[in-house]
């Protein structure tokens, strides 16, 4: 929204008041309710030309005029604008649709003349409702406002709709006024299998998943997006006379909006205008039937569709923003918390979450990726955090992003217990003074409203969660991953099972911010065997030309040497660089971030990423163990000669040894460590695990304790678990198979099984252990050496330098 640079005088409270009476969905409300609404409600003013609205925006609130007119437009796909209506009497509303349904922009709206505007959010009219209710009212203001929307949401709808909008002008009409809009929150059913087939339905906004009953569960027909279009066939000339009923159940996987057009009024149709529609169903047909496709591939039944569902429950597909962590990347090495710790003073995310299994490429079998989808703002569609905010704090700005308003938050909890994915916290504040009588008073003026009616909120807290690194460039957590594993995605677009199943036009939040795909680069592995071999071609071309330390080109390739290798030992001081995210201190609540200067920035980026640091870091020190080697001319020499070499040597062995263990322990560790994503989680599972079989072994007798020894002696082991293809899910059952066929009693048999459960999991964080042992092992050795190596390194330059100047 772009308010008018040239100053509009704003009308008193009576006039506000008497547009306010103008707006039918507000006649519910008592007289002192509305004027003290006036009072308080945001007035906007815009000249004439000036842009209110701005189609596939997000928003939150509608808009009630006073004075001054408003044109509505529609995007016509690759026609010019599609001109919807104009609003120019006082009480005259628009933007209905960010507070019923989905907060994404219908239509655009242009200040035809200079206008003045009220707004009202969401969260407002869910409270009107309340208020209405506590003065001995209805309490009907959003029932009202959704009546009044219907006409012109079906209307908007078809006119921007790609089949629908060739209907006639009196089509449109018609159908519009025989329509019902119906809203639906995530999880309900919209229509029942086996329920009578009577009205057309439309998908206005939202996801909604059509399934069927089968035998052991149920079984996906079909997902519907927005413009999908349900025709049930006795409407259709084939099918006219012959009953329908629905195929499958409708549900709603997402906040729904569904337009239900009565089978009466679209009779009255000719065949042409029902074709549009016809062809729309047809659409979604061809889209179902390359879903079926997928499903019935080998195995995608536990694999694609599997990990659709985790998805869903997981929130991912109300998700704008979704933090991802490929746990085959990740080497758990913490740097994503501690930057974002280091940003924001606490860290707005935690390491743990739901895991999804999936294909790594989702047509092909047999190659899969686990990923954790950690608790972190989700940047939602439509926020529940929102709903409850008693002054607004929480809201959503144009482009996308969630955020929480610090000066008018008074950390109610109400947001954090609103989100049904538990990503917003609580956090101390005590140097906070919150005005609340004054906040809740600007905010709608309550009448009365006084401390004590939240007499249970502790003000000295503040609502905290990801806000996308609002202010800086960069995403912190994802800049200082050494791998790449965590990501900031739009998950409909970056997702191959939700890109075939789910249709989103919108773009994500912050898709200019957002990180690319992460994966196997051919590009980059191809250069890194181009840079081994031209070093091999090096140190070569150095061996047989004799080259000598103390000629030119040795003492150019000893400089390259020793030049190289402080480079790569700069990677140490950069895991120090997160620090550098708070460069740009945060200012006092309500106050914008400082500018910075072209150094300051260049120092708040830190210097890249550092994953592109820990490339660097590779590069250099395999560039300077080459010069060094043609520095000496392949040749060991004197004691401190081949001393440099053999270090050099062990440097370049521990260091590929080391980038080929960070690319092959993630994988054994996430198969391995289960819902335990740190050391310290696993040790206590052990410990736990470990008293369990100890209090379960006491109870058993000989016979029975000697079942658990063979069962606990057999198995999988050791180089299995790590080398081989283990699989723990497989390991339990087979586990099951033998506890069920020992000779045991039966009352002992539950016993024994959890008690051999209990050994193959314990045998799993064993070998977990084993691979952050071996992680730490080898990072202790590489820098070992490489202390070595420096100290040596300094006596060498030491004794050249000397040698040097006592032969001059």
């Amino acid at each position: 929204m772009n308010a008018s640079p040239r100053r509009i005088a704003l009308p008193p409270d009576a006039v506000i008041e008497a547009a306010l009476a103008k707006a039918p969905f507000l006649a519910a409300l008592a007289d002192p309710i509305r004027r003290a609404m006036a009072r308080s409600a945001h007035r906007r003013a815009y000249a004439a030309g000036s842009t209110v609205l701005q189609q596939g925006q997000h928003g939150h609130c509608l808009f009630v005029l006073v004075s001054g007119a408003v044109e509505l437009t529609a995007d016509g796909g690759d026609g010019p604008p599609v001109r919807l209506d104009t609003v120019i009497t006082p009480g005259d509303f628009f933007g209905e649709g960010a507070v019923l349904g989905v907060t994404l922009r219908a239509a655009s709206a242009r200040a035809a003349e200079d206008t003045v505007l009220v707004e009202i959010d969401k969260a407002m009219i869910e409270r009107l409702d309340k208020e209405a209710r506590a003065a001995g009212g209805p309490g009907q203001v959003r029932s009202t406002l959704e009546a009044l929307a219907r006409v012109r949401a079906a209307q908007a709808f078809f006119a921007q709709h790609l089949y629908l909008a060739q209907l006639s002008p009196e089509a449109r009409t018609l159908l519009a006024e025989g329509t019902r809009l119906r809203l639906f929150r995530r999880g309900e059913p919209v229509l029942e299998e086996g329920s009578r087939a009577e009205d057309v339905v439309v998908i206005k906004s939202g996801l909604a998943r059509l399934d069927r009953a089968r035998e052991g569960g149920r079984s996906v027909i079909g997902y519907f997006n927005p413009g999908d279009v349900f025709l049930p066939s006795n409407l259709t000339p084939a099918g006219v006379g012959q009953p329908a009923v629905w195929p499958g159940t409708l549900s709603a996987m997402l906040h729904l909006e569904v337009l239900q057009i009565d089978r009466r009024v679209f009779q009255q149709l000719d065949l042409t205008q029902r074709g549009y529609f016809m062809q729309a169903e047809r659409d979604f047909q061809r889209r179902a039937d390359l879903q079926r496709e997928v499903q019935g591939a080998e195995g995608a039944q536990s694999t694609v569709l599997s990990a659709l569902e985790a998805f869903e429950t997981a929130g991912a597909l109300e998700a704008r923003s979704l933090l991802t962590i490929n746990l085959n990347a990740c080497v758990r090495c913490g740097n994503c918390v501690r930057s974002c710790q280091a940003r924001h003073g606490q860290a707005r995310f935690v390491r743990k979450g739901k895991r999804i299994t999936r294909r790594e490429d989702v047509a092909v079998a047999g190659r899969y990726e686990t990923i954790l989808l950690p608790s972190s703002c989700q940047h939602c569609a439509s926020p529940d955090c929102m709903v409850d905010c008693p002054t607004g704090a929480i809201h959503r700005k144009s482009t996308g992003e969630v955020s929480i308003n610090p000066v008018t938050c008074i950390g109610c909890g109400n947001c954090a217990r609103g989100c049904p994915w538990d990503n917003i916290t609580m956090v101390p504040s005590p140097e906070r003074v919150v005005d609340v009588r004054t906040l809740l008073t600007n905010r709608i003026n309550e009448a009365g409203v006084t401390r004590g009616a939240y007499a249970d909120v502790d003000f000295r807290r503040i609502a905290s969660k990801c806000d996308l690194c609002e202010g800086y460039d960069t995403f912190n957590c994802v800049h200082n991953c050494p791998t790449g594993a965590i990501l900031r995605v739009d998950p409909a677009t970056y997702y191959d099972e939700l890109r075939q199943f789910v249709s989103r036009p919108e773009e994500g939040v912050g898709a200019g911010r957002t990180a690319q795909a992460q994966g196997a680069d051919r590009g980059r592995i191809i250069g890194w065997v181009l840079l081994a071999l031209a070093l091999a071609g090096v140190v070569a071309l150095g061996v047989q030309a004799g080259w000598r330390p103390e000629s030119a080109a040795g003492r150019w390739l000893g400089l390259l040497a020793l030049s190289s290798m402080a480079g790569a030992t700069l990677l140490a001081a950069r895991r120090r660089l997160n620090r550098l995210g708070r460069l740009r201190r945060r200012p006092p609540a309500g106050e914008a971030l400082p500018r910075l200067s072209g150094w300051q920035r260049f120092l708040d980026r830190q210097l890249g990423s550092f994953k592109t640091w820990t490339r660097a870091h590779m590069g250099l020190g395999a560039l300077g163990v080459a010069a060094a080697i043609g520095h000496a001319g392949g040749r060991p020499g004197a004691p401190l000669t081949a001393a440099l070499l053999i270090l050099t040597g062990l440097e370049l062995i521990t260091g590929a040894l080391g980038a080929g263990l960070l690319r092959w322990l993630p994988r054994r560790v996430s198969r391995l460590e289960g819902d335990a994503l740190l050391e310290d989680d696993l040790v206590a599972e052990a410990d736990a695990l470990r008293r369990r079989r100890r209090d379960l072994l006491a109870e058993l007798d000989g016979a029975t304790a000697q079942a658990d020894a063979h069962l606990a002696g057999g198995g999988a082991g050791l180089w299995t678990r790590l080398f081989g293809r283990y699989d723990g899910a497989a390991r339990r059952a087979e586990v099951e198979a033998a506890v069920a066929a020992a000779l045991v009693d039966e009352a002992r048999r539950p016993t024994l099984r959890a008690l051999a459960i209990d050994q193959v999991r314990l045998r799993e964080i064993s070998a977990c252990r084993l691979c952050y042992r071996l992680r730490r092992g080898w990072l202790a050795s590489h820098i070992a050496i490489t202390v070595a190596l420096a100290v040596f390194i300094a006596v060498h330059v030491w004794a050249v330098r000397w040698l040097w100047g006592s032969l001059t």
